[in-house]
Protein backbone atom coordinates (compact mmCIF):
# COMPACT_ATOMS: atom_id res chain seq x y z
CA UNK A 1 0.00 0.00 0.00
CA UNK A 2 1.40 3.39 -0.93
CA UNK A 3 1.81 5.97 1.79
CA UNK A 4 0.02 9.30 1.68
CA UNK A 5 2.52 12.12 1.20
CA UNK A 6 2.45 15.18 3.44
CA UNK A 7 0.39 18.21 2.55
CA UNK A 8 3.10 20.88 2.66
CA UNK A 9 0.47 23.60 2.93
CA UNK A 10 -0.19 22.44 6.48
CA UNK A 11 3.43 22.61 7.63
CA UNK A 12 3.08 26.38 8.22
CA UNK A 13 -0.26 26.01 10.00
CA UNK A 14 -1.11 28.32 12.88
CA UNK A 15 -3.40 27.77 15.86
CA UNK A 16 -5.96 30.20 17.21
CA UNK A 17 -7.83 29.29 20.40
CA UNK A 18 -9.22 32.76 21.21
CA UNK A 19 -12.42 33.96 19.59
CA UNK A 20 -12.68 37.26 17.68
CA UNK A 21 -14.96 38.55 20.46
CA UNK A 22 -13.07 39.06 23.78
CA UNK A 23 -16.34 39.27 25.73
CA UNK A 24 -17.26 35.78 24.55
CA UNK A 25 -13.99 34.39 25.88
CA UNK A 26 -14.52 36.31 29.14
CA UNK A 27 -18.04 34.90 29.46
CA UNK A 28 -16.75 31.36 28.92
CA UNK A 29 -14.09 31.95 31.58
CA UNK A 30 -16.74 33.06 34.09
CA UNK A 31 -18.83 29.98 33.28
CA UNK A 32 -15.77 27.78 33.74
CA UNK A 33 -15.28 29.19 37.23
CA UNK A 34 -19.00 28.91 37.95
CA UNK A 35 -19.04 25.25 36.94
CA UNK A 36 -16.14 24.51 39.28
CA UNK A 37 -17.86 26.38 42.11
CA UNK A 38 -21.16 24.51 41.58
CA UNK A 39 -19.39 21.22 42.20
CA UNK A 40 -18.01 22.39 45.56
CA UNK A 41 -20.61 24.83 46.86
CA UNK A 42 -22.25 24.39 50.26
CA UNK A 43 -24.52 27.45 50.12
CA UNK A 44 -28.12 27.07 51.27
CA UNK A 45 -31.15 26.36 49.11
CA UNK A 46 -32.14 30.00 48.93
CA UNK A 47 -28.80 31.04 47.47
CA UNK A 48 -28.95 28.14 45.01
CA UNK A 49 -32.39 29.25 43.84
CA UNK A 50 -31.18 32.83 43.42
CA UNK A 51 -28.14 31.68 41.47
CA UNK A 52 -30.29 29.45 39.26
CA UNK A 53 -32.55 32.38 38.39
CA UNK A 54 -29.57 34.55 37.47
CA UNK A 55 -28.13 31.80 35.27
CA UNK A 56 -31.49 31.30 33.56
CA UNK A 57 -31.63 35.03 32.82
CA UNK A 58 -28.10 34.95 31.37
CA UNK A 59 -28.98 31.94 29.23
CA UNK A 60 -31.95 33.81 27.78
CA UNK A 61 -29.64 36.68 26.83
CA UNK A 62 -27.10 34.56 24.94
CA UNK A 63 -29.79 32.46 23.24
CA UNK A 64 -31.13 35.61 21.60
CA UNK A 65 -28.99 35.10 18.49
CA UNK A 66 -27.46 31.68 17.84
CA UNK A 67 -25.18 30.63 15.00
CA UNK A 68 -26.50 27.86 12.74
CA UNK A 69 -24.33 25.02 11.47
CA UNK A 70 -20.88 23.89 12.59
CA UNK A 71 -19.28 25.80 15.44
CA UNK A 72 -15.96 26.15 13.62
CA UNK A 73 -15.71 29.42 11.68
CA UNK A 74 -14.13 29.65 8.25
CA UNK A 75 -10.42 30.58 8.19
CA UNK A 76 -9.46 34.16 7.41
CA UNK A 77 -8.25 34.96 3.92
CA UNK A 78 -4.70 35.72 5.03
CA UNK A 79 -2.77 33.19 2.98
CA UNK A 80 -2.00 30.99 5.99
CA UNK A 81 -3.99 27.99 7.07
CA UNK A 82 -5.31 28.50 10.56
CA UNK A 83 -6.67 25.90 12.95
CA UNK A 84 -9.71 27.55 14.48
CA UNK A 85 -9.84 26.07 17.97
CA UNK A 86 -11.84 28.63 19.93
CA UNK A 87 -14.70 26.17 20.47
CA UNK A 88 -12.54 23.10 21.06
CA UNK A 89 -13.50 21.17 24.23
CA UNK A 90 -9.78 20.88 24.98
CA UNK A 91 -8.41 24.29 23.98
CA UNK A 92 -11.19 26.71 23.13
CA UNK A 93 -11.23 29.93 25.11
CA UNK A 94 -14.88 30.34 24.09
CA UNK A 95 -15.85 26.85 25.29
CA UNK A 96 -16.78 26.77 28.99
CA UNK A 97 -15.93 23.07 29.37
CA UNK A 98 -12.35 23.50 28.04
CA UNK A 99 -9.66 23.82 30.79
CA UNK A 100 -8.32 25.35 28.39
CA UNK A 101 -5.07 23.71 27.24
CA UNK A 102 -2.45 26.03 25.70
CA UNK A 103 -0.29 24.64 22.87
CA UNK A 104 2.41 25.96 20.54
CA UNK A 105 4.70 24.60 17.85
CA UNK A 106 8.44 24.06 18.33
CA UNK A 107 11.18 22.58 16.16
CA UNK A 108 11.84 19.00 17.22
CA UNK A 109 15.20 17.26 17.44
CA UNK A 110 14.56 15.51 14.11
CA UNK A 111 13.85 18.80 12.35
CA UNK A 112 10.09 18.30 12.35
CA UNK A 113 7.54 20.38 14.24
CA UNK A 114 6.37 19.22 17.65
CA UNK A 115 3.56 20.45 19.87
CA UNK A 116 4.21 21.53 23.46
CA UNK A 117 2.10 23.31 26.03
CA UNK A 118 0.49 23.40 29.43
CA UNK A 119 -2.85 22.74 31.06
CA UNK A 120 -4.27 23.00 34.57
CA UNK A 121 -7.26 20.82 35.38
CA UNK A 122 -9.91 21.95 37.87
CA UNK A 123 -12.30 19.92 39.99
CA UNK A 124 -14.58 19.74 36.94
CA UNK A 125 -12.20 17.04 35.63
CA UNK A 126 -12.03 15.05 38.88
CA UNK A 127 -12.26 11.27 38.72
CA UNK A 128 -10.52 9.64 41.69
CA UNK A 129 -10.28 11.92 44.76
CA UNK A 130 -8.08 14.93 43.96
CA UNK A 131 -7.02 13.42 40.62
CA UNK A 132 -8.08 13.86 37.02
CA UNK A 133 -10.58 11.58 35.29
CA UNK A 134 -8.96 9.42 32.63
CA UNK A 135 -11.44 10.60 30.02
CA UNK A 136 -10.46 14.22 30.61
CA UNK A 137 -6.76 13.56 30.04
CA UNK A 138 -7.51 11.38 27.01
CA UNK A 139 -9.43 14.28 25.44
CA UNK A 140 -6.46 16.60 25.92
CA UNK A 141 -3.95 14.19 24.42
CA UNK A 142 -6.23 13.32 21.51
CA UNK A 143 -6.29 17.03 20.62
CA UNK A 144 -2.51 17.34 20.90
CA UNK A 145 -1.95 14.21 18.79
CA UNK A 146 -4.19 15.46 16.02
CA UNK A 147 -2.43 18.83 15.90
CA UNK A 148 0.98 17.14 15.82
CA UNK A 149 -0.07 15.16 12.75
CA UNK A 150 -1.48 18.28 11.10
CA UNK A 151 1.81 20.11 11.64
CA UNK A 152 3.58 17.25 9.86
CA UNK A 153 1.27 17.68 6.86
CA UNK A 154 -1.05 14.76 7.67
CA UNK A 155 -4.44 16.08 8.89
CA UNK A 156 -6.97 13.43 9.79
CA UNK A 157 -9.54 12.05 12.21
CA UNK A 158 -8.93 9.74 15.15
CA UNK A 159 -9.59 6.06 14.49
CA UNK A 160 -7.70 4.66 17.48
CA UNK A 161 -6.46 6.11 20.75
CA UNK A 162 -4.33 3.95 23.04
CA UNK A 163 -4.02 5.67 26.42
CA UNK A 164 -1.70 4.46 29.17
CA UNK A 165 -2.13 5.86 32.66
CA UNK A 166 1.28 5.82 34.30
CA UNK A 167 0.58 7.70 37.53
CA UNK A 168 -1.95 9.97 39.24
CA UNK A 169 -2.74 13.20 37.36
CA UNK A 170 -3.21 15.99 39.94
CA UNK A 171 -5.76 18.79 39.86
CA UNK A 172 -4.83 22.45 40.25
CA UNK A 173 -1.28 21.89 39.03
CA UNK A 174 0.23 23.09 35.76
CA UNK A 175 0.90 20.02 33.63
CA UNK A 176 3.19 19.78 30.61
CA UNK A 177 1.87 18.46 27.29
CA UNK A 178 4.05 17.25 24.44
CA UNK A 179 3.10 15.56 21.16
CA UNK A 180 4.88 14.58 17.95
CA UNK A 181 4.07 12.92 14.66
CA UNK A 182 5.74 9.50 14.42
CA UNK A 183 5.07 7.94 11.02
CA UNK A 184 2.65 7.30 8.18
CA UNK A 185 1.42 3.83 7.24
CA UNK A 186 -0.78 3.73 4.17
CA UNK A 187 -3.70 6.09 4.81
CA UNK A 188 -2.98 6.43 8.52
CA UNK A 189 -0.81 8.87 10.47
CA UNK A 190 0.56 7.93 13.89
CA UNK A 191 1.53 10.22 16.75
CA UNK A 192 2.67 10.02 20.37
CA UNK A 193 1.82 12.38 23.25
CA UNK A 194 2.63 12.70 26.95
CA UNK A 195 1.28 14.53 29.98
CA UNK A 196 3.76 15.25 32.79
CA UNK A 197 3.59 16.67 36.29
CA UNK A 198 7.13 17.99 36.52
CA UNK A 199 9.41 15.03 35.79
CA UNK A 200 6.71 12.48 36.52
CA UNK A 201 4.88 10.92 33.59
CA UNK A 202 1.14 10.86 34.27
CA UNK A 203 -0.35 9.75 30.94
CA UNK A 204 0.91 8.86 27.50
CA UNK A 205 -1.10 8.17 24.39
CA UNK A 206 -0.53 6.70 20.97
CA UNK A 207 -2.96 7.85 18.30
CA UNK A 208 -3.82 6.56 14.85
CA UNK A 209 -5.52 9.04 12.51
CA UNK A 210 -7.10 8.40 9.12
CA UNK A 211 -5.66 11.04 6.79
CA UNK A 212 -8.50 13.15 5.39
CA UNK A 213 -7.27 16.41 3.86
CA UNK A 214 -10.64 17.71 2.70
CA UNK A 215 -12.07 17.96 6.22
CA UNK A 216 -9.85 20.93 6.98
CA UNK A 217 -9.98 24.44 5.50
CA UNK A 218 -8.25 25.06 2.22
CA UNK A 219 -5.59 27.68 1.73
CA UNK A 220 -7.20 30.78 0.18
Amino acid sequence: MSEAGPDDHWTDVRMRASSPEPELDALASELRQLNAAVIATLVDRGHLAEARALVAEARTLVEGDLRAGPHVPAPPLNGVRTLELQYSPAMGHANPIAPPMHLEFIDGADGGREVVGTVTLSRMSEGPPDAAHGGATATLLDQALGIANIAAGHPGVTIRLDTRYRSRTPLGTELAVRARHVRVEGRDAHAHATLHDGDRLCVEAFGTFRIVHHLLPERP
